[in-house]
């Protein structure tokens, strides 16, 4: 994971603050802002996926939430013919 990730100990932090008014556009644009911006992160791989997180939270059932991260869980692991390649290298 990249260094900027994780926070430092006292170290500098980024914090988002909007100075807007009640009842303004601002508002309804800044929510715009952050979904396009989980989306951006989730497209590109980028960390802080809590924006992306939140965002779907708040838009889906609860019964969808995990039928969706089962779907679009990706597994990392090798395939199990490449392990038993390598456990057998060498051998005849």
């Amino acid at each position: 994971m990249p260094f900027w990730i994780f926070s430092r100990e006292n170290g500098a932090a980024i914090q988002r603050c909007l100075a807007s008014l009640p009842l303004s556009r601002e508002q309804h644009s800044y929510q715009a802002l952050k979904q396009s911006l989980a989306v951006y992160r989730m497209v590109f791989g980028q960390a802080r996926q809590e924006d992306l997180i939140e965002y779907l939270l708040q838009h889906l059932p609860e019964d969808r939430v995990d039928a969706l991260a089962r779907q679009l869980q990706m597994d990392l692991a090798p395939p199990r013919y490449r392990q038993e390649k390598i456990l057998t290298f060498g051998r005849s």
